[in-house]
């Protein structure tokens, strides 16, 4: 039998197609579509009563989405407190938050039992939050304590620059804010940090080493672990480095300077390989102590790890005076370690605290001199070492007293959760769930335009960061005025968010590779460029001092309205109008029902694809202007924790993963759903780790009824 005509096999083939699902065909097709343009509305009999219609629908959801926010009566609101001064009344309960942005190192473990001990001590009630080392959610956590009307805040940021709007915000309330450990950058915004002063005690702990050193050496070749260089303290520490150093250049040479941006796996193999380059060193400076167990290994591998006195002995100088650090300098392997006074800087934040509220104005800076521990003076010293605290309480933990402890953190625990509720039902916590609803709700919709095609965009968080610094690059070096800088920094984040878009979609679409392993690829080369070029160009991670008229974006107002508001509606009116109105919207919906007979239909998959792509990463762009002008700072690390919520919400909201499925109004609902859901768990005061967990759950539930649809629709 001859083979029939090619016309006639792609005429088949769309008959097919179009039995695969007549109904949905019904609905993606018409007569007059491949005559239309490809943004005009598809004619049809009441073509502009039903795109009325349909704009009238989303803007009723955004206003359900609004007044479910706000879920609350008037009368429940509680007014922020309007005094000059937040003072307490004497004999009021006190009650403080703890802000910390991680818990990974034994310091900040000791950190917060000292402060929490303190409290105790005071009779004061303190709530904790942990935001995982991401400035945006300290800074809702932050404001999240405001409305649960604590007296005082102790915090302990990630970034200097990032943590100024916090700074701002507890100004606002007359609430006292303290750092603790880390000082905040320059600003006109008042808060009090007490900080150990890191430079000169770095300083005077190498210069004893080098007295040691010069006893027992004609020279030295030395060594640094850097720290994290967006971590002041980690700045201070390598200065003070240097300045020991300077004083001593006929002693001691540097020849490595390793960097480990407080990363152990890092510091680890920076040290092999420096130790491989030069196998004379004979002293080494690490930056924090955490990293001991890290510099023993790599000493041993090198037949370097050896007491003071024996042959090979490298002469070592820690930080920070951690148990690892006591066990060490007892032992005879550390010979000398610069010690932070923990006891004593909690007991300054509380007394700035009083302060405060009794009306004085601190400074700005406080600070603990700290003091130098050597083998020499460990046993006069090692009370004041909390490192030694920590390794004697080790020492004699048995079951009963571990038992006892646990039992009076679940006590505290509860007493968070007690705290949070009446915080929940209140007008302030309504408007921070819309403010945060807005770019999320911008991130989800360009997420939607590539699950509609069954594919997935991994690279939204990278295109933020890269997009945030860059453009805060561009505005701070720019010289022409506030708006022209804004302008084009503004211009420059959102091209970087096409262009990512428009590889993203050439590799899926035009190589024909997987689209989670193009964005993974994107999402971790992009990460690492920006924190490497955030790197070169600022002497911290982030880029801060943006020009006024950038920051109004986050929280200024136009025409009464909410910038951000308006670029939130802007974006899901324009992707309503396109997926509901226009041919290229039917070819979405198409290519996302079945991409082959797409195709053969004449459906341009490889155009639509693109666009879709480019779509996703505008949007990421976009919503990235929106948060770095709230955080009034440029930060490569922004969105690095958005992943969850951004997929989350189109799942949870209703868009299928299978794609095909999927409108605008689903993202609001799920936008929303995540938005009071993570507010009311913060308010509640439960950890990072079980907000997470909560997430994935909703994620996971609403990805199973997805299946159960699609088995159901497949077996109509």
């Amino acid at each position: 039998m001859p083979d029939r005509p090619v016309a006639n096999r792609r005429k088949d083939a769309e008959q097919a197609g179009k039995m695969m699902d007549k109904k949905f065909h019904s609905k993606i097709r018409h007569r007059n579509a491949p005559k239309c343009n490809m943004l005009w509305p598809v004619k049809r009999n009441g073509q502009l009563k039903g795109w009325l219609k349909s704009i009238k629908d989303t803007l009723l959801v955004l206003i359900l989405a609004i007044a479910t926010a706000g879920f609350v009566v008037p009368s429940l609101a509680v007014p922020p407190d309007s005094s000059p001064t937040n003072q307490v009344p004497a004999g009021k309960q006190r009650t403080i938050a703890l802000l910390f942005d991680t818990l990974t190192n034994p310091f900040w473990l000791q950190s917060r039992e000292a402060l929490r001990a303190e409290a105790d001590r005071r009779g004061w009630v303190a709530l904790e939050a942990l935001s995982n080392m991401d400035d945006s959610r300290q800074y809702q956590q932050l404001k999240a304590m405001i409305q649960r009307g604590v007296d005082g805040i102790i915090i302990m940021q990630t970034d200097n620059k990032a943590v100024i709007p916090a700074i701002q915000a507890a100004n606002e309330a007359h609430i006292p804010i303290v750092h603790f450990n880390r000082p905040p950058a320059e600003s006109d915004a008042y808060s009090v940090a007490v900080v150990a002063d890191n430079r000169d005690l770095m300083r005077r702990s190498v210069l004893a080493l080098i007295e040691k050193a010069r006893n027992k050496s004609e020279h030295c070749k030395a060594a640094l672990l850097v720290g994290d260089l967006g971590d002041l303290n980690a700045v201070n520490r390598r200065t003070g480095f240097e300045d020991a150093v300077a004083q001593n250049k006929d002693f001691v040479e540097v020849v490595a300077q390793i960097p480990t941006e407080w990363n152990a796996d890092k510091a680890f193999a920076g040290l092999v390989n420096a130790l491989q380059a030069h196998p004379d060193i004979n002293m080494l400076v690490t930056s924090s102590d955490f990293l001991t167990p890290q510099i023993e290994q790599a000493l041993r591998q090198a037949g370097k790890w050896k007491k003071t006195g024996e042959p090979g002995h490298v002469w070592i100088a820690g930080f920070d005076g951690d148990e690892n650090a006591y066990r060490e300098l007892a032992a005879g392997y550390y010979d000398v370690d610069g010690v932070q006074n923990i006891g004593y800087e909690v007991r300054l934040v509380y007394a700035t605290l009083e302060r405060e509220w009794q009306g004085e104005k601190p400074p700005k800076i406080i600070l603990d001199p700290g003091l130098v521990v050597t083998q020499d003076n460990l046993k006069e010293t090692r009370d004041n070492m909390w490192g030694y605290q920590v390794w004697l309480a080790n020492q004699q933990t048995n079951t009963v007293t571990a038992a006892l402890k646990a039992g009076s953190n679940a006590r505290s625990e509860l007493a968070n959760v007690a705290a949070g509720f009446r915080s929940i039902f209140t007008l302030g916590t309504a408007a921070d769930i819309f403010k945060s609803m807005l770019p999320l709700a911008i991130l989800a919709t360009g997420q939607l335009l590539v699950l509609l095609l069954r594919q997935i965009d991994l690279s939204m968080p990278a295109i933020m960061g890269m997009g945030a610094i860059m453009a805060a690059s561009v505005m701070t070096r720019h010289g022409d005025g506030q708006w022209l800088s804004s302008l084009s920094g503004i211009l420059v984040c959102l091209s970087i968010g096409a262009l990512i878009g428009a590889f993203n979609g050439f590799c899926t679409a035009v190589i024909k590779m997987p689209s989670f392993i193009v964005t993974l690829a994107t999402l971790m080369t992009g990460s690492g460029a920006a924190v490497w070029y955030a790197s070169t160009v600022s002497d911290s991670v982030s880029i801060g001092g943006l020009p006024e008229s950038f920051r109004a974006i986050g929280y200024g107002t136009w025409f009464g309205i909410p910038i951000a508001f308006v670029l939130c509606a802007a974006v899901m009116l324009a992707a309503t109008y396109i997926l509901s109105r226009t041919v290229i919207g039917r070819w979405i919906y198409a290519i996302g029902h079945n991409p082959t007979t797409a195709q053969i239909s004449g459906v341009p998959v490889t155009f639509v694809t693109i666009g879709a792509f480019v779509g996703s990463g505008f949007c990421a762009a976009l919503a990235a202007i929106i948060y770095a002008s709230r955080m009034e700072t440029g930060s490569p690390t922004l969105g690095k924790d958005m992943l969850l919520d951004i997929i989350g919400a189109a799942i949870i909201g209703g868009v299928s993963l299978f794609g095909g499925r999927g409108t605008v109004r689903m993202i609001i609902l799920g936008v929303l759903f995540l938005s009071v859901l993570d507010k009311a768990l913060q308010l509640i005061g439960l950890t990072f780790f079980i907000v997470l967990s909560v997430k994935g759950i909703a994620i996971l539930a609403a990805t199973y009824i997805d299946i159960i649809r699609r088995k159901r629709a497949a077996k109509a």
